[in-house]
């Protein structure tokens, strides 16, 4: 359809209106599609952040957890403080009982010296008879002053004398005889005829010996294999009461002290960490009669070597607790030196009978510290035998 416009001219027009209004609406359908959707992401969004509103802030909310984990945290934090001070007033405690048993050890260590001191003392007098025969309804009080009249032509009186124990059955050897001299002068005189008997190769029926205490027993014999051990290196050396003077003048002191349990109490913690990389190995316990024992040893090739087998065996629970700590070591070093010692810790003769069974056996390079709980019954010379069976235990693995 032609139309005139305001010029007079005429213009064309769409003859069909209904294309232009069907675009239109699909336009603005297509608009209000796209609206809903937002309109839905809108609703999905608030219910979104409802359900977070109601996970954080409702009754069984994150908010209400985190409020709980921040009140258990400050209670945490309360009991870490409490017990941060129990364990400062623990630390405490264990300090001031460490220090009470370090006195005390030290202390029993006193009474220990002069306990022997004083059984010396009560023992000067006296002397041991040896090997002196049973006999019939024996009279000791004439029997033994007429055996010494006879054969060392001294004219002995005693204030007692006794045998020590009971006859056990026929045969056998017979049992030793204390007796306390009225003179103690007369003791040096029959000590010194002794000597002179054995010097000339004269044989007793009986032999006499001054009566002391084990401990000084041992320590003299101790003294004076150490002595002839430096003889036999060519070093030169004299005994002076009970120490070995060296060449130089100075007194000999053990390479490897004895350990205490005061000592083994004052060990520093870092040392005691490192001494866990010590390698030993552990026998199982031998149990004889309610004595216990068992051997814990290394190899070693020098003096530190030994004191580190020996602390670490002294700081183990099962081992502090033992009546005995018994070491014996023996090695060579890198010039091929020999050393070779021992510590009885009151079982007397163990250490030096032991160092004896490694040098007979040719073992060497070998540390062992034997732990010995005794028992109410002893069991005499027995124990040597285990104890060499630990110690043959222990280099055997070693070996292995």
């Amino acid at each position: 359809m032609n139309r005139k416009n305001n010029t007079g001219e005429i213009s064309s027009m769409p003859s069909n209106t209904h294309e232009v209004t069907a675009t239109c609406l699909k336009g603005i359908q297509d608009s209000l599609c796209t609206i809903n959707k937002r309109l839905n992401k809108f609703d999905d969004l608030e219910k979104q952040v409802s359900d977070l509103k109601n996970e954080i802030c409702g009754e069984n909310g994150l908010d209400g957890e985190l409020k709980y984990v921040s009140e258990q945290c400050q209670y945490n934090a309360d009991d870490i403080t409490e017990l941060k001070n129990e364990n400062t007033n623990l630390r405490k405690e264990v300090d001031l009982l460490r220090s009470v048993v370090i006195s005390m050890d030290r202390k029993l260590n006193v009474m220990d010296r002069e306990i022997t001191d004083l059984r010396g003392r009560s023992m000067r007098d006296n002397i041991l008879v040896h090997n002196f025969a049973h006999s019939p309804n024996e009279d000791l009080s004439k029997s033994v002053p007429d055996a010494i009249k006879s054969h060392l032509g001294i004219d002995a009186k005693f204030v007692r004398i006794h045998r020590n124990g009971f006859k056990r059955g026929f045969g056998g050897k017979p049992i030793s005889i204390t007796g306390k001299l009225e003179d103690r002068n007369q003791k040096d005189q029959i000590l010194a005829a002794m000597k002179e008997k054995k010097s000339t190769g004269e044989r007793l029926p009986f032999h006499i010996t001054a009566q002391e205490p084990p401990q000084l027993i041992e320590e003299r014999k101790k003294l004076y294999e150490k002595s002839n051990s430096f003889r036999k290196q060519n070093i030169n050396t004299r005994i002076s009461g009970k120490h070995i003077i060296l060449p130089n003048g100075s007194q000999y002191a053990e390479e490897i002290p004895l350990l205490t349990n005061a000592d083994v109490l004052q060990i520093p913690e870092t040392e005691q960490r490192n001494l866990e990389n010590v390698r030993m190995y552990t026998t199982e316990c031998e149990k004889r009669q309610g004595t216990q024992m068992f051997a814990s040893g290394s190899e070693v090739r020098s003096i530190d070597d030994v004191q580190n087998l020996y602390r670490k065996v002294c700081i183990l629970p099962d081992s502090a607790s033992s009546d005995h700590r018994i070491l014996v070591y023996r090695f060579k070093d890198e010039a091929r030196k020999l050393t070779e010692n021992y510590h009885d810790d009151g079982e007397h003769g163990a250490g030096r009978r032991l160092l004896q069974y490694m040098r007979d056996n040719e073992m060497c390079n070998i540390a062992v510290v034997i732990s010995k709980w005794n028992g109410e019954r002893k069991i005499g010379f027995e124990r040597f035998g285990v104890m060499e069976y630990l110690v043959c235990s222990v280099y055997n693995e070693l070996e292995d």
